[in-house]
Parts: structure tokens; C-alpha cells; sequence
């Protein structure tokens, strides 16, 4: 019994420590005079100033193909914020060659700072050359410091932007991240046409379901690119809108973290697990679910080297999950959230994650940016480091637009004429002090699978046990990422089941990966293999 005791008093250390995150965060409002809203854009930052590129001024998009994403809309100007001023300039679109004008002023645009340039790939837009909504085939870099000099001083902007054109980069509303390097265009898809929530023959739309890798030249006058790969994957990589954040998975490796995104491929619903992204592999994290924080919005990586423990503050925005008082409540509308939450990654390589006792003041951060403050140690690929800084308040950085809601669910309501675009800017502060006592989300997957016979010919069995009956759903895939089967499973029951599917279309003496989604919330994937 001494040795039991002892072993709980030490679990219940460990857990402490891990849990340990001993800041408060404060928000204090910003007002530039004049400042439109703005949300879905670009932005990249030298010298306290704020260049901010693409993007929407109105709110979130109508349900109505006639009325979605409307070009009147359109962010056609460049602005040149220097928020320790207050002050603001704009410097319009219109002198620049067509091309480059129509996918300057595109929404969800993916996009990096790599040291003096910011990088943008794709965006969707109005274009006003093809008389339709399109995913614009394109590649920019700007030169930043170039162009702040030339709003400043109202010289011409054309030189300090370079462009090229590739249907390889029609991305929109997936991230772009870098590594040494190494960019990565993860995630996102295609879409071209109008908008319309019900399908039709209005638009087409396909998922990237990849990871897209390759090598940016910026040292000649003209752009090239080398190195490109591709690596699909169309169960764990189908995502878009989603937040990729920067992440040290351990004092020497860095990477990124793919945060949830939607759409699942059987429901209508946000992802809930994690995908580690490092150079040139991912891991999909189904044993871990993170419920607080399911579309892009404002987030920052913070990494505590000393204890090798990564933590990821997200702040608002939409989520399928959400607290009334202390009750989580789960929303398949996805509504507009206040929550701002923490997901910790601990030196086991374990996550939690955490509702912190700060919120934000409104509904007003769904497709917002977290602008790091640069004066802070970081990483090359912009993750704070905590242990290097002393002060007891910390001015981590600034949250800068964002779609405004008046209420929860205004998509779901056919509201959507109530939304805005937001112009509030946050100062965004880590004040040291105790902690209050956060208890964390239980994000564990109940669910196990066993696959037998291993390799199999004709049939195979999957075992697995349910407390309830729920809906399954299974996908088969190839190693080159495709999905080759797929569809529910039938005959569920309560407590152990053994159901057997048959796979004779697969190829024999291959590998395969099958991946069972339970009730659409938890997933769980084995791999195995096709014999003769």
C-alpha cells in the first residue's frame, strides 16, 4: 500500500508540473482612427510597422451564390499600419498590372515572412479578367521594407513585387509555413466559381489533401522555384481553414502543428485531432482530441526549453465546441466563440489542453491574425521562447481584425448580414502570476482497433469494443495517400464487435492504411497488408 501511495503523490506531482503555466492573460483594446475591418488577409511586419495585403471588409460570406464574397468587397489597397503611432496609410491596388492587382486583393491567401519578403500563394477572388470567382494560379513575393518606403513616400509600388504563374500554387485557405529552407503549402483547396452552401453545379472545389513542399530563389530578378513534392494524404490531410502552428517538438526539432480545419469527409464537421508537421514527415495525433478551437483564427507557439514543454494560445474564433458558466457544450452549428484555450504539448510528447480564465471581449476573431511582437527571442519560424525573457509582463504581441458577430450561429440563422468585419486591434499580454486552478479537457480517444487476419486475402475483421452503438466510418487508403474504400460500417453494436469487410479489390502484396472514424469525433487508423 506504501508503494501505491508513494506512486499516486508522484503521478500527482507529475501532472502538476505538467499543467504548470503560471501566466494570466490580459487584453487591452487598441483604436487607430479611421481603421476599416478587415479579416482573411495577409500581413507581414518590419520595424514596428504592419503591412497588410488581400482580405475582405465586409463580414462573414452570405449564404446566397448571388451575394457571396461580392468584388465590391475586396480589399483593394495595401495598408501600412504602425500601431505604436496609431496612424495608418493605404496605397490602392490600381496601378499595378491586372494579374497581380487580382490576386493581391484575394481572401485566404497562404502565405509566410521570410525575412524581408512575404511570400503569398494562391487566395480566391473575384477576377474580373475571367468574368468569375476564381483560385488565382500565382506565386507573389513583395519586398517589404521596399514597399513600406514607397507608401510612406508615395512613390510607385511595382518594383517591390515579383509574381509568377502556376496552376500548381491555385491554393486557397490552407497555411504556408518554412523551415530552414524548405516552404511548406499545407493542406487547402481549389475552388473556383460561386459559393453555394448546397452544392450545385455553381462551383468546383478539390482538397489539396497534401502536403506541398518546395524551395523559393529570391536572389534573382525573376522567381523560381525548385525542389517541389508532393505528399498526399486524403484521410488525415483534407483540411483547410484551419490554424498552423509554429512548434518545437524538442529543444533541436522544429516544426508546425496542424490544428484541427474542416471539412471531415463523411460529416460537415471540424477535425478534432492534431497532424505534427517536422521537414519532411507528419504524424496525425488521433489520440488526442482538441475541442476549443476548430477554424482559423489568432494563435501563438510559446516554447518553455527548460521543462521542453510547447504550449499553443488560441484566442476566439469558431469551434464546435464551446463553455457556458463551467458546462462545455458541443454545437454542431460551429458557432462563433469568446474562448480563449491552451494546448500543451508535455516532453512525454503527451497533449492537454486548457480553458484559460480569460476571454475575449467579443465574437470577433474568427479569421483574425496574431501579430507576434518581434522584439521577443524566437525561433527562425516565429515560435516564442519563454525562457529567455525575464520581464514579468510580456507584450506577447496583437490580434488584428476578424469577422464580428453579434450572436452565436448568424451562418446557421441566415444572418449573415449582421456580421462585420472587425477593426479592433488587442495588445495581447502574459502577466506572471499564480495560475488559477485550470483543470484540463479530458482529449484521450477511447477507442482501440485490432485488425486480424494480418496480412489478409479476401476478408478482413475489425475488432473493436463500444459502450454505445455510434456510427463508424471507414476509409481505406494506398501508401500513395488515396482513398481506395470507404463507407460506414453496418451492423454496430453495443460492446465487442468483430465485423468483417471484404477487400478483394485491393492489390495484393501492399500495404494499406484503414482508419475508422467513431461518431464522428474519434479516429483511429492500422496499418496492414493485402496478401496474394
Amino acid at each position: 500500500m506504501k508503494s501505491i501511495f508513494i506512486s499516486f503523490i508522484l503521478l500527482l506531482f507529475t501532472l502538476l508540473a505538467q499543467a504548470q503555466f503560471p501566466y494570466r492573460i490580459v487584453l487591452d483594446e487598441i483604436e487607430i482612427e479611421g481603421l476599416p475591418g478587415m479579416h482573411s488577409f495577409a500581413y507581414a511586419q518590419h520595424e514596428g510597422k504592419w503591412i497588410i495585403i488581400g482580405g475582405r471588409l465586409d463580414g462573414l460570406h452570405a449564404r446566397q451564390p448571388f451575394a457571396a464574397f461580392p468584388a465590391s468587397s475586396n480589399n483593394t489597397s495595401i495598408f501600412l499600419i504602425d500601431v505604436a503611432n496609431r496612424t495608418f496609410k493605404t496605397k490602392s491596388l490600381g496601378s499595378l498590372p491586372q494579374a497581380l492587382q487580382e490576386q493581391l486583393q484575394a481572401t485566404n491567401m497562404n502565405f509566410t515572412q521570410s525575412g524581408k519578403h512575404l511570400i503569398l500563394i494562391g487566395g480566391y477572388a473575384f477576377a474580373a479578367s475571367l468574368g468569375n470567382h476564381i483560385t488565382f494560379p500565382n506565386l507573389a513575393v513583395v519586398d517589404i521594407p521596399g514597399l513600406i518606403a514607397a507608401i510612406e513616400t508615395d512613390a510607385p509600388i511595382l518594383p517591390y513585387f515579383r509574381q509568377i504563374r502556376d496552376e500548381k500554387f491555385a491554393v486557397n485557405g490552407g497555411q504556408l509555413g518554412q523551415i530552414e529552407d524548405k516552404h511548406l503549402l499545407v493542406g487547402g483547396h481549389r475552388f473556383n466559381g460561386r459559393y453555394n452552401p448546397m452544392g450545385g453545379n455553381s462551383f468546383s472545389q478539390t482538397y489539396t489533401e497534401a502536403i506541398i513542399s518546395f524551395k523559393l530563389d529570391l536572389k534573382g530578378t525573376e522567381l523560381r522555384y525548385h525542389d517541389y513534392e508532393v505528399t498526399k494524404d486524403a484521410v488525415h490531410l483534407h483540411r483547410r481553414d484551419y490554424n498552423l502552428v509554429p512548434f518545437m517538438f524538442d529543444r533541436s526539432t522544429p516544426g508546425y502543428l496542424l490544428s484541427s480545419g474542416v471539412f471531415q469527409k463523411q460529416a460537415d464537421l471540424p477535425f478534432l485531432y492534431p497532424v505534427e508537421i517536422l521537414s519532411d514527415s507528419y504524424t496525425p495525433r488521433e489520440d488526442f482530441n482538441q475541442y476549443l478551437s476548430n477554424y482559423h483564427g489568432p494563435k501563438v507557439g510559446l516554447y518553455q526549453e527548460a521543462e521542453n514543454q510547447m504550449h499553443a494560445l488560441f484566442f476566439g474564433g469558431i469551434s464546435q465546441y464551446y463553455y457556458q458558466g463551467n458546462e462545455m457544450v458541443k454545437d454542431d452549428a460551429v458557432p462563433f466563440v469568446k474562448t480563449i484555450s491552451r494546448v500543451t504539448r508535455n516532453s512525454d510528447g503527451a497533449y492537454t489542453e486548457y480553458r484559460m480564465d480569460t476571454e475575449m471581449p467579443a465574437l470577433n476573431t474568427a479569421s483574425a491574425e496574431f501579430i507576434i511582437n518581434p522584439r521577443l527571442p524566437q525561433t527562425p519560424h516565429k515560435v516564442l521562447l519563454l525562457d529567455q525573457v525575464a520581464e514579468e509582463t510580456i507584450i506577447l504581441g496583437h490580434i488584428l481584425g476578424g469577422i464580428e458577430s453579434p450572436s452565436l450561429n448568424p451562418f446557421a440563422m441566415n444572418q449573415t448580414q449582421t456580421t462585420s468585419a472587425s477593426a479592433k486591434i488587442y495588445t495581447v499580454k502574459l502577466v506572471k502570476d499564480t495560475p488559477t486552478r485550470v483543470e484540463p479537457l479530458d482529449g484521450r480517444n477511447p477507442y482501440t482497433l485490432t485488425l486480424y487476419p494480418n496480412p489478409a486475402k479476401d476478408l478482413m475483421t475489425l475488432q473493436f469494443n463500444l459502450e454505445l452503438p455510434v456510427p463508424v466510418y471507414f476509409m481505406i487508403s494506398n501508401m500513395e495517400g488515396k482513398i481506395v474504400q470507404q463507407g460506414p460500417l453496418r451492423n454496430i453494436a453495443k460492446g465487442l464487435n468483430n465485423l468483417d469487410i471484404p477487400i478483394t479489390s485491393l492489390k495484393g502484396g501492399q500495404a494499406y492504411v484503414i482508419t475508422l472514424v467513431f461518431n464522428n469525433r474519434f479516429s483511429v487508423s492500422k496499418r496492414f497488408s493485402k496478401g496474394y
